[in-house]
């Protein structure tokens, strides 16, 4: 049975085809947990193979106090016959100890069955080990946790710690099994949750709170607008409806300059081009174009010289593009067409005025106080759904109504 997403447990996943560690449903999925999955993706592939320790010997992960970047490792797990009552069942012991100091400390182990920041059940116990004292015993501050948390953890975590994985969700699990890399993403989530416990009654509670008020972990409707390369050789529609988690790098991206003046702020990010068409260099039309991308992104700094034009990156080699609402608000593909046709036909030949190339003579101010608006914009869209044949663009919102 194939894994599920490690983002949102979704089981139509597919495995990262470089470790085979984790599973993705979506390349939003994917790229949201990159930055984590990269620290031992190569790693994590070429350790799998390593020889065991021991036959009882299994993987597990240690997120090191002095180091960012955590470490597979083989833990011995010993057979327990304590047959200390009638009927009692065999278990294994993880002899961790080591892993956490010289000092013999002892172990606290914290099991994680529920992924409260995605809100989602798991099919199987993922623990994490630490010294039991280490918020009194002098243990350093865990750089590693905080590096993989980006220093958004809630906890003052010290000391090693290790990160295990049991077989079900039973109260004792009584074996242990190897880790993965989905595990390495639960313990994240737990990092970045653990002493919030708001966040538990939000996601399992209120399913009909406004997804910008959800955890982190909660996914948006943006749009994908898709270049002429994927469109010619998988037959995509240009605009397309995308569910990005809510903490996919997206959101660290700054709002394009256009739709910082007239709204919704709106952030967009290059999706990576796809091998079947990247290097085809006798392909026409040229496969990385993207003019809905481009004139999205004109500059529309009065100040600046590159005033009305857009930047190189988003002139030279576009690709796919993904956009979103910057307050994680959903948006449709229909309203993305439209912000995308406004900014092409109707402000892009205003800012060729500012500058002396067009018809009718405006300045800078001009262009922002008259067309980079709220109020011009919905005249425009209110125009625009009913001239298309479309019979579904009758019922579209604008962007601006949520």
């Amino acid at each position: 049975m194939p894994s599920p997403c490690a983002i949102c447990n979704s089981p139509n996943s597919y495995s990262c085809a470089s470790c085979y560690s984790a599973a993705y449903c979506s390349i939003e999925c994917q790229q949201t947990d990159w930055p984590v999955h990269k620290t031992l993706c190569k790693i994590f592939k070429n350790f799998q193979s390593s020889t065991r320790t021991s036959s009882r010997s299994k993987l597990g992960l240690l997120l090191p106090v002095d180091s960012k970047t955590p470490r597979p490792v083989w833990v011995e797990c010993e057979l327990i016959n304590d047959y200390e009552y009638e009927g009692d069942l065999p278990y294994e012991y993880s002899h961790v100890d080591s892993l956490l100091g010289t000092d013999k400390p002892f172990p606290e182990r914290k099991s994680i069955t529920r992924n409260i920041f995605r809100g989602f059940s798991l099919d199987h116990t993922v623990k994490v080990v630490c010294r039991e004292t280490f918020l009194v015993d002098g243990s350093k501050k865990n750089i590693c946790i905080e590096e993989l948390t980006r220093g958004k953890m809630l906890h003052d975590w010290r000391g090693p710690i290790v990160i295990l994985s049991e077989p079900g969700t039973a109260i004792d699990p009584r074996i242990y099994q190897d880790i993965t890399l989905s595990d390495l993403r639960i313990a994240v989530d737990y990092f970045l949750t653990y002493g919030d416990y708001s966040i538990e009654n939000l996601v399992a509670g209120a399913r009909s709170v406004s997804l910008a008020s959800r955890p982190g972990g909660a996914k948006v409707q943006g749009v994908r607008i898709n270049c002429l390369g994927d469109q010619k050789v998988f037959g995509a529609k240009q605009y397309v409806a995308a569910a990005v988690p809510r903490d996919h790098p997206v959101f660290l991206s700054t709002p394009t300059g256009i739709s910082t003046y007239m709204g919704p702020p709106l952030l967009m990010r290059k999706y990576p081009p796809h091998r079947a068409w990247k290097d085809d260099k006798n392909m026409r039309p040229y496969p990385y174009q993207n003019q809905a991308a481009t004139f999205m992104n004109l500059n529309a700094d009065v100040n600046s010289q590159e005033w009305g034009r857009a930047p190189l990156h988003w002139q030279n080699e576009v690709g796919s593009m993904m956009v979103v609402h910057k307050d994680g608000k959903d948006l449709t593909p229909h309203q993305v067409e439209a912000l995308a046709y406004y900014c092409q036909f109707k402000l892009q030949p205003v800012f060729e005025d500012s500058i002396g190339a067009g018809s009718v003579q405006r300045t800078r101010k001009e262009v922002v106080s008259q067309f980079l608006t709220r109020n011009m914009f919905e005249e425009f869209f209110d125009i625009f759904k009913r001239e298309q044949s479309d019979k579904s663009w009758l019922a579209e919102t604008s962007p601006y109504v949520q």
